[in-house]
């Protein structure tokens, strides 16, 4: 039985940018709180007041302007997943935002601001926050609740976005590389169409093993890949069931190991290019490469999303992708054009 369909999805990045650092981008005068007594819990011990740079070779992550604060970035992603979508808006009465980053702008809502731009009815709105980059399964569960309850045409609109920034490490070598990004999607219950269904869904939350600041690039792997493989198997798949693994964009020995420990295929993606991980809005951007799969296959492809956090915290969706999901079954938006959500004119929430 389908959980929630995704009636539509839109993913968002900035243009790729040639980084030299291993901490996120140096922006001037953001996030110096976390230097007094009551940010030493929220920010990586190792990282000295001042320090904006730890040299590495270089590498190339998406990047997003300076002046664009992850509550931007995620109502960027909404206004593409909008677009065209006028005879569902009226029908979005939840919104639940995720991310893992903290906004640059500390005081505002990244979920209040998404709901101020583009969602002035809704009535409910919440974020999930707290659980490292996994937090996305953890909204899609509470929109499933919520909707259960409600009128059986209602909709949620989800949102993700996360912006790296120093002192906190975009980089880990071995581990993990972060780009800033954003997604977005519609979901209802029932098997109306759409671009995909969601058919299960997995949580996996324990205390850390290790200080997801210090520990070494083999404990944080396998940190990662243990929770991963718990929550695939928590799914409990349907006898004969073989669907393509595509999860967090991770570095490759962990990717590999959690195919090798849960016996699932990656997915064939020819054109993948460079490894790197979306934050909180990876698990959209993982179906939406379900999605183009299909599209390319004219056949329906099943998935497992999988997605973990050093955080303690993991995820995974059984994903039905639909193959006419870009010839009138549903809509899906790839990447945006790349440039930033232009600042709002609008009071921030």
């Amino acid at each position: 039985m389908t959980l929630l369909t995704l009636h539509s999805l839109a993913t968002w990045q900035p243009p790729l940018r040639a980084q030299d650092s291993l901490l996120g981008s140096a922006l001037p005068g953001t996030y110096f709180h976390l230097f007094d007594a009551a940010g030493a819990a929220s920010r990586p011990p190792t990282v000295r007041r001042g320090l904006s740079t730890l040299a590495c070779p270089p590498y190339e992550v998406p990047v997003a302007d300076p002046a664009g604060n992850v509550a931007q970035l995620a109502c960027g992603a909404v206004d593409a997943l909008l677009t065209g979508q006028a005879a569902l808006k009226p029908r979005i009465g939840l919104a639940l935002h995720a991310q893992c980053t903290l906004n640059q702008q500390i005081l505002g809502s990244s979920c209040l601001r998404v709901v101020h731009e583009h969602l002035p009815q809704v009535a409910r709105s919440f974020s999930v926050g707290q659980l490292g980059t996994a937090g996305l399964p953890v909204a899609l569960r509470l929109a499933a609740l919520q909707l259960a309850d409600g009128a059986p045409a209602g909709l949620a609109c989800l949102s993700a976005s996360d912006k790296w920034i120093a002192p906190f490490f975009r980089r880990t070598p071995g581990v993990v590389t972060f780009g800033d990004a954003a997604a977005a999607c519609l979901v209802g219950r029932g098997d109306g169409p759409g671009v995909a269904r969601i058919e299960g869904l997995a949580c996996v939350f324990e205390p850390p093993a290790a200080d997801p600041w210090t520990a070494t690039p083999e404990t944080a792997r396998e940190q990662l890949v243990r929770l991963a493989t718990q929550a695939v198997q928590g799914l409990a798949l349907p006898p004969g069931a073989a669907p393509w693994l595509a999860g967090d964009r991770c570095d490759a020995a962990v990717c590999r190991a959690v195919a090798q420990r849960t016996g699932l295929a990656p997915l064939d993606e020819p054109d993948a290019g460079p490894a790197w991980h979306a934050g909180s809005a990876e698990p959209l951007f993982a179906i939406a490469r379900g999605v183009a799969a299909a599209a390319r296959s004219g056949r329906p492809v099943e998935l497992v999303v999988w997605t973990a956090s050093s955080a303690g915290a993991a995820g995974a969706l059984h994903v039905r992708c639909d193959p006419a999901a870009q010839a009138g079954g549903g809509a899906w938006r790839p990447a945006a054009p790349p440039t930033s959500p232009a600042p709002s004119t609008r009071s921030p929430s």
